[in-house]
Formats: structure tokens, C-alpha cells, sequence
């Protein structure tokens, strides 16, 4: 049948030959022929404005002959438009989708067709009925009801089964379409659960195996699948691993690389002698921010913010560097935290610990006597600090709200007058920051805490300066850089979010200014090579430089400043060099951070429903 397919396949597909020659192959091999028509008009529909003529005429062959086939082989046609709508469904665009309405209502038309035969010559009508039930009426009791009381569902069934359509239906479901997920799960779990799970559990193999030739990995609603099918389903870390090409441990070769960078702090501003402090939380060992401010003779306030230098410690050209950006970002699962670095490095060399001399990337800032940024001045120095003080989000509000008459307190209140300036100039960041943070923040984020954390907004505010201050001076020099680029979502992915957040507090049903909000608003980030606008922001360009230890992308911009800015390697093929490698990096790292949201979640999920087996 293989050369059969072919020949069906190139006669569909060539508009000049007659369809009545298909004839010849349906009345040898009916089942296989009627499903290599779908799958020729799937190929036909990916170019419809094109191929409008064919595809019509195919229909039209298919709706005559859906008349005279014999009632024995009506069920032919049934798994194959199932599966034709599953590929409809799963690769096809949302803007695909709209232009090929019409025909595809067409073959929902013949669907109808062979069911109502079926209805008045088959079983009573009763196979129909049910998956008139199942799909149409999505009626859980009377699907219930009619499982208790039928045992010919699917025992004897030689064809694909109602299950087996069932199944496939269900794993090509879209995962943002929750409500359908949840209702065929509930479907399979009566099937499971009633007379029919004996001859569904003995078949074990083959379902399984239709999960696996599916090839759409281990999504929530698959693995839960899994789960109904197979009660004692385990996947171990290793397979994890290999299939989400994450690793949770470092290869020996990159720690024992790791072990052999030497530090040198030569050439570089002493700021030993300030009293820094880093804001974190009370256990966290990766520190990659400090900051300091002093206040100058004539009245004005310098800020110094401290960012750890990766760059003087780990080579480019080094495994080391090759690794973090194959990670891209330190992952927080639910029971790992999988370092981006190995430990040594980012806990420990990397990390701006009290009492410890660290490299820095320092950022220089000129506040006036009220605390406003004065904008002409702005520098970036490599540097060397010794932070002094290690202080939680806990520590420093306590200071805030009820402070001492000491240096490194009175240091901490104008920190927060800082905060509080330009948290107050710049309230688009603050609804932008409000839905993100609704909508995808991680927990451990300071940003979640500004409305009620003095500390968070010193870190939040500090962080946000830096992030567009180095953005916009790379912009100025017309120098590579990796920018963070915004995008406005669409309508219907709007319209996505707007029933995700309803679902999560339904009082915000009635907040008809936050939804207008959230329209305006709402934006999707990337990296790109290009500084654009961020509206979300409200910022004339801005970057992720702040993190180096915990996001590649922060890491890179370190290397680059080292070769542009304090190199001055700026000749055309310095400049070229590094162009291409920004823009080949971003496309990288936004790919990679898909991979890496799937991945958590998939992750999370299966290690609270205990279904991972341990190393």
C-alpha cells in the first residue's frame, strides 16, 4: 500500500487529474485510501487561496461518494476526520485557521453525513449516539449512563475505536484550552472506570503507544493521561534530562575548569572603603548586586550600584561560559534550584559576600539635594568592593519604618527617598509591573513586594535605573548591545489572559479600569539586537544587565562592555563581530526561554504529583 499512497497522493494533488480514478484504489484498499484523501487535502489546505479549485472539487467527489458508500464501511471515514481536525487544531495558525473555515465546515458537513447514515441502518444508532454525547452535547451523565448499561462499545471493535478517537482527540488538544482538556479527561476516566476498563487496561500497550507515536512530549495533560492508562507511570531524572536537554548536575570537565580561573583585581576602582550592602532574601548566597550612596559637599548624592563582574573571572572562549549560555538562566523548580553556574562560582567567587573583596561592574549615578537623577551624568568603571553588610528585604523595611541614628541607617533612608523618586516619576512602570507580576512573576521576585517593602523598591528601583541607563548609553555609541524588544500580543491572546486573570479573582470581573489597563498595557518581551521602545516601561530602550550569575543575557552584556567599553576595541570588524553575535544570541535565548517555561511546568507538575523517580 506504501506505492499505493503515493500514486493517491500525486493524483489528488495533481488539479489536472480526474478524481473518479480513485475509485480503483477504494474498492481494493477502502480504509487506507479514504485516509490518504485527508491527508492529501491537509496539504492542500496549508496553500488554499491557491488550491481553492481542487480542494472544492475534492469535496465534492467526497460528499457524492459519502452517498453511495456501503453502510459496512461508513466508520472508515470517521477516524480519519477526527484526525483531520486534531492537525487542523494543533499546526495550524489561528490566521490559518479563519481562511479555510469554509471547507473545513465542509467536512465537518460529511462527518454529519456518515453519522446520520449510521444513525438510521447501524446499531440502533446507538455508536453514533454516543459520540453525539462525547462531542457535540458534552453530557457526563448520560455518557456515564449509557457506558453502564452498552458492553459492545469497544469490545470486538477490529477498527479504531471510539477510545482510541477519544485519546487522539485529547492529545492534540491546544494546553491553553483547559476546559476541553478537562472534560475529555473526565470522559477517559468513565471509560477507565466502567465496564469497558478491563478491555482498555488489557489494551495497556497500544494506547500507550499512540501516546508515544504522537511525538508531543510530556505535557501536563499527556502525562495525566499517561497516568489514567498506566496507575504505576514513573519517568526518572535521567529521562527528564534527556528530554528537555536540561541538566540538573554540572559535567565533571566544566567544574574542574571552573576550579582553575584566578581573579585578578588589577587596574581597577578601589571602593573597598564603602559601606555596600546587598538586599536579598535571608538565605540567598547569590548576591550579584550591591549598592552604596554618599552624599557630596555641595549638597548632591552619588549612587553607586555594584553589579558582579562574571566577565573577570570566566573567559568567553571557555566551557564554563559555553555551558551557562546552553542553560541560559538559573531555573527555580519545585525542589531544585538548577544553577546557571556551577555552585563555587555563583554561590561563592561570584557572589558580592560580606567581608569578601569581589570584582564589580559598578554604575555611577548624581542625585541633587531632593534625590532626583541628574541626567547628563553617568558612568560604568570596573571596579573592586568589599561589601560590609548583608541585609534581607525584613532587615532593611525595620530600619525604614523605624529607624537609628547611625551612618549605615541614615545611608538606608536616603536609599529609600531615592526609591520612592523615581518609583513616584514613572507610574506606566507601575501598572506594567502590577500585571506581570499578576500574570507571570515567580514568587521569589522582588518586584511582587514593592507596595508593601521599602527594600524592595530600593532593589527594584536601582536594578530598573541600571537595565536602561547601560541600554541606553550602548544605543547612544551605536554599539551592539542585547536589548530587551516588546511586542504588542494580539486580540485573541488578550482576550487569553483577560479569562486567566478573571478565573483567578473574580471581583476583577467588575474592574472595568483594569481591564482597560491591561489592554493598554500588557506587553510580550524579548532580546533583540535593536533598542526599541519599552511602553510596558515606559522607557526609551532597556536591557538585562543586573543579574549576570543568574541569566545569561546579563553575563553577555559584561563581555561586551569589556571589548567596546573599557577595551575600545571599536574597529568595523570588532564592531561586525560582535553585531552578529548579539543577534544570533538573542534569537537563542528567546527560544531557549520557551523551552525552559515548558519545562518548569512540566517539571512542577510531575514532581507534585510524585512521579519522578530520583537519582
Amino acid at each position: 500500500m506504501i506505492d499505493n499512497a503515493k500514486e493517491i497522493k500525486n493524483l489528488i494533488l495533481d488539479s489536472s487529474s480526474n478524481l473518479d480514478e480513485i475509485m480503483i484504489f477504494l474498492q481494493s484498499e477502502f480504509r487506507s485510501t479514504i485516509k490518504e484523501i485527508f491527508n492529501s487535502l491537509l496539504i492542500l489546505l496549508k496553500n488554499y487561496d491557491k488550491n481553492k479549485k481542487r480542494v472544492n472539487e475534492i469535496l465534492d467527489f467526497l460528499e457524492r461518494f459519502v452517498e453511495e458508500v456501503p453502510i459496512d464501511k461508513l466508520n472508515y471515514f470517521i477516524a480519519p476526520i477526527h484526525d483531520f481536525d486534531n492537525k487542523i487544531n494543533y499546526k495550524f495558525k489561528l490566521k490559518q485557521r479563519k481562511a479555510i473555515q469554509s471547507p473545513c465546515f465542509r467536512v465537518h458537513e460529511i462527518l454529519n453525513n456518515v453519522q446520520h447514515k449510521k444513525m438510521l441502518y447501524t446499531y440502533n444508532g446507538k455508536m453514533n449516539y454516543l459520540e453525539f454525547l462525547i462531542f457535540q452535547d458534552k453530557n457526563l451523565s448520560m455518557i456515564e449512563v449509557f457506558l453502564q448499561n452498552d458492553d459492545k462499545v469497544l469490545n470486538g471493535s477490529e477498527e479504531e475505536n471510539i477510545f482510541d478517537i477519544i485519546l487522539k482527540k485529547y492529545l492534540f488538544l491546544d494546553e491553553r484550552n483547559q476546559e476541553e482538556i478537562k472534560f475529555l479527561y473526565q470522559v477517559m476516566s468513565l471509560f477507565i472506570h466502567s465496564q469497558h476498563g478491563e478491555f482498555i487496561l488489557s489494551n495497556q500497550k497500544h494506547y500507550l503507544n499512540i501516546i508515544k507515536q504522537s511525538r508531543l512530549g510530556y505535557k501536563e495533560h499527556i502525562i495525566q493521561a499517561i497516568e489514567l492508562l498506566d496507575p504505576n507511570f514513573k519517568i526518572s531524572l535521567e529521562e527528564i534530562e534527556k528530554r528537555y536537554g536540561v541538566n540538573f548536575q554540572f559535567p565533571n570537565i566544566i567544574l574542574k575548569e571552573a576550579e582553575q580561573f584566578q581573579l585578578s583585581s588589577q587596574r581597577r576602582f578601589d571602593f573597598t572603603y564603602q559601606e555596600c550592602i546587598t538586599i536579598d532574601s535571608e538565605n540567598a548566597l547569590v548576591l550579584d548586586d550591591a549598592i552604596y550612596i554618599e552624599k557630596n559637599k555641595n549638597g548632591t548624592f552619588t549612587l553607586y550600584i555594584h553589579i558582579t563582574d562574571i566577565a573577570s573571572l570566566i573567559p568567553y572562549s571557555s566551557l564554563v561560559n559555553e555551558e551557562a549560555r546552553k542553560r541560559m538562566e538559573t531555573l527555580y523548580v519545585k525542589d531544585y534550584n538548577i544553577l546557571m553556574y556551577p555552585e563555587n562560582i555563583s554561590n561563592n567567587r561570584c557572589s558580592l559576600l560580606p567581608n569578601c573583596n569581589r570584582n564589580v561592574i559598578t554604575y555611577m549615578f548624581q542625585l541633587d539635594s531632593h534625590f532626583e537623577l541628574i541626567e547628563n551624568y553617568f558612568r560604568v568603571v570596573k571596579g573592586k568592593i568589599c561589601s560590609k553588610h548583608k541585609l534581607s528585604y525584613e532587615t532593611v523595611d525595620e530600619l525604614v519604618l523605624h529607624p537609628k541614628n547611625d551612618p549605615l541607617n541614615q545611608m538606608i533612608i536616603q536609599l529609600f527617598h531615592f526609591a520612592t523618586k523615581r518609583r513616584k516619576q514613572n507610574q506606566q512602570k507601575e501598572i506594567y509591573r502590577q500585571y506581570e507580576n499578576f500574570l507571570y512573576f515567580e514568587t521569589h521576585h522582588e518586584s511582587l513586594k514593592l507596595d508593601y517593602s521599602p527594600a524592595a523598591n530600593i532593589v527594584h528601583e536601582s536594578m530598573v535605573l541600571v537595565n536602561y541607563q547601560i541600554a541606553k548609553h550602548f544605543k547612544k555609541l551605536s554599539y551592539p548591545y542585547i536589548f530587551r524588544k516588546v511586542e504588542w500580543p494580539s486580540d485573541d491572546f488578550i482576550e487569553k489572559q483577560l479569562l486567566k486573570i478573571q478565573k483567578m479573582d473574580p471581583k476583577i470581573k467588575k474592574d472595568k479600569e483594569f481591564l482597560h489597563h491591561l489592554r493598554e498595557s500588557y506587553i510580550e518581551s524579548s532580546y533583540s539586537g535593536i533598542p526599541i521602545f519599552h511602553k510596558g516601561l515606559n522607557l526609551e530602550c532597556y536591557s538585562h544587565s543586573t543579574s549576570p550569575a543568574r541569566r545569561y543575557a546579563d553575563a553577555f552584556g559584561q563581555y561586551v562592555m569589556y571589548e567596546l567599553l573599557f577595551h575600545k576595541k571599536v574597529n568595523d570588524e570588532q564592531i561586525q563581530c560582535w553585531e552578529y553575535r548579539v543577534n544570533e544570541l538573542a534569537n537563542y535565548l528567546n527560544e531557549k526561554k520557551k523551552a525552559n517555561e515548558i519545562f518548569t511546568s512540566q517539571y512542577n507538575y510531575l514532581s507534585y504529583k510524585r512521579l519522578i523517580k530520583k537519582k
